[in-house]
């Protein structure tokens, strides 16, 4: 015999789209953390696109909304969806906070560099995954340069204050070379290179630079070719 209870289908909800979107934004760490994607290589664009998918998720909420006044369909917000949508945004809200204030970090650290008589380049294809596209001047003009600007060498040699520029390159988490040419570095020196965590290529020639030092870095850095 049939149930004659008619089987209640899961009506979709605006909540599907917030439960989405915390999917989405753990998966955007994910990848931002081990770098899945192209866009994971350029510096900030990763929150961007966690705000971007915010704003997305918020537009068709607000079209739904619309949609169900016109069509007097019945319109399911329950608080917990308003709590998850809060949390969402503060998520990709803070990530986007976050990336502004290393940016005015690593602005600031270059700053110190130049003023140690130091050098700075800025490589325009970080990774191998290809040239880096050109963001839009708007969103340049609303984020700054500095937001997206790549800082990949830093050079000092024997008429630079190397502790002080040593200092200051740790706040270059991103640095990939290192030239350190003619130098005098102290243990202290070494300790700061150390926290480097994706430096490349470090060139030491002619440097006096202890065997304890060197085994040091060799030790620290695996990935790091290292030129005396």
């Amino acid at each position: 015999m049939t149930d004659p209870t008619p089987s209640r289908r899961l009506a979709p909800t605006p909540a599907w789209l917030i439960f989405g979107l915390l999917v989405v934004e753990g998966l955007l760490w994910l990848s931002g953390r081990y770098t899945w994607f192209r866009f994971n290589t350029y510096e900030g664009w990763t929150a961007l696109i966690a705000v971007a998918n915010v704003g997305v998720v918020m537009l068709l909420t607000l079209l739904w909304f619309i949609a169900c006044l016109l069509f007097r369909w019945r319109f399911q917000f329950t608080i917990r969806s308003l709590l998850l949508l809060t949390v969402a945004v503060a998520l990709a809200s803070g990530w986007l906070a976050v990336e502004r204030e290393r940016a005015r970090k690593q602005t600031e650290a270059v700053d110190r560099v130049y003023a140690c008589r130091g050098r700075v380049s800025w490589d325009p294809q970080p990774t191998s995954w290809g040239p880096r596209p050109r963001e839009p001047e708007w969103l340049r003009s609303l984020l700054g340069d500095e937001f997206f600007r790549f800082e990949s060498d830093v050079e000092f040699d024997f008429n630079s204050d190397i502790e002080a520029g040593l200092e200051a390159i740790e706040g270059l988490t991103q640095l990939q070379r290192l030239w350190l040419n003619e130098t005098r570095i102290s243990d202290v020196g070494v300790e700061r290179i150390k926290t480097l965590p994706q430096l490349q290529e470090l060139f030491l020639g002619n440097s006096q630079i202890s065997d304890d030092g060197l085994k040091k870095l060799q030790q620290a850095l695996p990935n790091c070719k290292i030129t005396r």
